[in-house]
């Protein structure tokens, strides 16, 4: 009983927002003007990676807006929600690949993000909450369907803003969404912001995404995970959901998130699309026929799988994608392997397990999806067939 009533007290704590310190889209301004001052607090607040390619790092992290290019009979919105840690950046590929003519999109920047790991020792989730409730629903007076795109903690928080919202969404597009942290001590990291605010510190040599987490974050998202498992499991969602995730993603748990899809998200157009490296002993249990699988292995490519930061990314992403400039190997601890896993051309890539590992002793982790051609047909289909369901 002490230990339910001191979690229940912790997630009161965890909800009282600090929304002063952080920059929101507002209701009542325009969308330019929300732009206008996230630029004006990144130039005040961001570090470097470069001290000179200041206007190439603040460009790649700042929220975005691409208006349609013509008059438009009806127009159809989409807003997209990037990760913990992340930035705006993850998730511009797959917002550049879904651009139409008569498509209208808006990326935001969650309140911690973008500037430096430290700005996330005190955010609550309340605040990424707020950020997502403000710009919906300022964007959903200017479309006439709407669609929330939220990649990880961003997905959580698509399906948390569903869950409590009035608002008539078209939909939702969920990318590794986060429903449970892959751990079975993913409710430690809550106690241990009472002790310590850091697991690792690390520099980033990346300059769109964090290299290390604070644990008060890392609680914060667990809070939110938790807080959508509970509003799913009291009622179940009948707006219609695209869900993409990777048998093999080592950050959130993959199976948590197919059982939810199957139990909770009951709308006959929602799909799940499911990538493993080998579908035969995936130990996952598919029991519907709205999941579709792709396996993911792939010999000539030299990758083994898709891990948690690829499934939404293009190939021709010029960061992330197969010919980027950054490759992700920040999982090595040694300078050695570090560098080995950078500059080896015939390098494997993959999320981090046995299979990785018996391809190479310095793979990886893999950050674009060989099969995205495909996807992005599979959610425009998506949303052809639901965008006037709601109406």
């Amino acid at each position: 009983m002490k230990i339910v009533f001191l979690y229940i007290f912790m997630m009161f704590l965890s909800n009282t927002a600090y929304a002063d310190k952080y920059i929101y889209p507002d209701v009542g301004e325009p969308f330019d003007v929300y732009l206008e001052h996230v630029d004006i607090y990144l130039e005040e607040n961001k570090v470097w990676i470069n001290e000179d390619n200041k206007t190439l790092e603040k460009q790649a992290v700042m929220p975005y807006e691409i208006k349609p290019s013509s008059q438009c009979a009806s127009v159809t919105g989409l807003l997209f929600i990037h990760g913990l840690s992340d930035s705006p950046y993850s998730l511009k590929s797959m917002a550049q690949a879904l651009l139409g003519e008569c498509v209208w999109i808006r990326g935001v920047l969650l309140p911690g993000h973008g500037t430096k790991a430290e700005d996330l020792l005190d955010v609550k989730f309340s605040d990424w909450q707020l950020t997502v409730k403000s710009a919906t629903e300022s964007f959903s007076e200017k479309v006439d369907s709407l669609y929330l795109v939220g990649y990880s903690t961003g997905g959580g928080l698509a399906l948390d803003y569903a869950a409590n919202s009035k608002v008539d969404l078209a939909g939702l597009i969920l990318l590794s969404p986060l429903l449970k942290i892959n751990s079975s001590l993913d409710w430690l990291p809550s106690l241990l912001t009472y002790f310590t605010d850091w697991l690792d510190h690390d520099e980033s040599d990346d300059y769109v995404k964090y290299a290390s987490i604070p644990i008060p974050a890392m609680a914060e998202a667990y809070r939110l995970a938790f807080s959508v498992r509970s509003d799913l499991t009291a009622q179940k969602v009948l707006l219609p959901v695209f869900v993409v995730v990777s048998d093999e993603d080592t950050t959130l748990d993959s199976s948590v998130t197919v059982t939810y899809f199957q139990q909770t998200l009951l709308n006959p157009n929602s799909s799940l699309q499911l990538y493993s490296s080998d579908p035969t002993k995936s130990t996952l249990k598919l029991n519907d026929n709205r999941i579709s699988v792709t396996q993911s292995y792939s010999a000539d490519l030299n990758v083994s799988s898709l891990s948690h930061l690829a499934v939404h990314v293009a190939p021709a992403d010029s960061h992330y994608g197969q010919h980027g400039d950054y490759r992700a190997c920040n999982w090595y601890l040694h300078q050695e392997s570090f560098s080995e896993c950078k500059m080896d051309e015939n390098n494997w890539y993959g999320e981090k397990g046995e299979l990785l590992t018996s391809k190479s002793e310095h793979g990886a982790r893999m950050t674009w999806n060989p099969f995205f051609a495909d996807l992005i047909k599979d959610v425009r289909t998506f949303i052809h067939a639901t965008k006037n369901e709601s109406k």
